[in-house]
């Protein structure tokens, strides 16, 4: 009866939905947690090439400081985790802190994507279902102190529709639009829709819709979300966006392929393979009101990323 009580004392908090740091086990039916966190690092911020150090470890709950983790032999690395977590399904909301840029992805669906100069903590969520969920996190630091933890719970045990993996705007929890839905041409949109397509043409059906809150992706060589190719993959971004008058600069940098629409207009056009590295500006004066961008992609192989940014001049 004592022991009853002792395990009793220590699973309410769990039960009452605390935050718990992410272990993972391999059988769904064991209540033993193991180390089956995958820990890869590289001495570069594209996780390019093999990994310079592999590992495992029981969560993702690192704060270097100013040191660097065992392997790393530069002042910029990157790392990836990944691991197989047993959830009892619905709702789950991850939390992340950490001082660099951070990418947190649910069977795929990238649900944070985040940088922070300090540690900052930030928050998403995805419907899962009850058994084995693939987490991965990646890690990129380019200066100073570094950091990086994982946290999650379950916000709901019940979901309106059948349990799959939904991606959501970090601080902004929102579902993903609907394949066959357009932003309103007459009003602005607060995130840009993604849609992902399995040829580089941005041709028929996406196969994956998401939304997100800025156009700063580092797929590296892993798959962009659930369900699309890690190569020969495309991608369309829409948003539409308030301005004041005036000339704005416009800017993509992509590994591969990008163009760039203004209300249909094209201004910036460099479809074709090409490494990460240049920059690729277009002034636009851009009267007052609500305008429509687009932003189309492609990666032809190896890896993939894509940047979008825009200043007033």
């Amino acid at each position: 009866m004592r022991r009853l009580v002792i395990v009793l004392t220590v699973m309410l908090p769990i039960l009452a939905g605390a935050w718990q740091l992410i272990s993972f086990i391999n059988q769904p039916t064991s209540n033993v947690a193991q180390a089956a966190w995958n820990a890869e690092y590289w001495n570069n911020t594209s996780q390019a090439g093999n990994p310079i150090y592999n590992t495992q470890v029981d969560t993702v709950s690192f704060d270097w400081g100013d040191q660097r983790p065992a392997g790393v032999s530069t002042s910029v690395f990157s790392a990836r985790y990944t691991g197989n977590a047993y959830m009892d399904g619905g709702r789950y909301e991850f939390e992340v802190t950490v001082q660099g840029e951070v990418h947190v992805y649910i069977n795929g669906a990238l649900i944070i994507n985040e940088y922070s100069n300090k540690n900052d903590s930030y928050r998403g969520q995805a419907d899962v279902i009850r058994g084995i969920n693939a987490v991965r996190v990646d890690y990129i630091h380019r200066g100073g102190a570094a950091q990086v933890q994982l946290n999650y719970r379950q916000v709901a045990t019940k979901i309106d529709e059948k349990p799959t993996p939904a991606a959501t705007a970090t601080k902004i929890i929102v579902r993903p639009l609907p394949t066959n839905q357009a932003p309103d041409p007459l009003s602005p949109s607060k995130l840009w829709k993604v849609e992902y397509f399995n040829n580089p043409n941005v041709d028929g059906t996406p196969v994956f819709v998401t939304q997100a809150t800025r156009v700063y992706f580092m797929w590296g060589q892993a798959a962009a979300a659930r369900g699309v190719n890690r190569d020969q993959f495309s991608a369309r971004m829409t948003k539409n966006e308030t301005f004041a008058q005036g000339t704005y600069r416009f800017t993509a940098r992509s590994d591969d392929g990008v163009r760039v629409y203004i209300d249909d207009d094209l201004v910036i056009n460099e479809w074709r393979a090409q490494p990460f590295g240049k920059n690729y500006s277009a002034d636009v004066p851009m009267t007052k009101g609500v305008h429509q961008l687009k932003i189309e992609y492609f990666d032809q192989g190896g890896a993939a990323a894509l940047q979008f940014s825009w200043v007033r001049r």
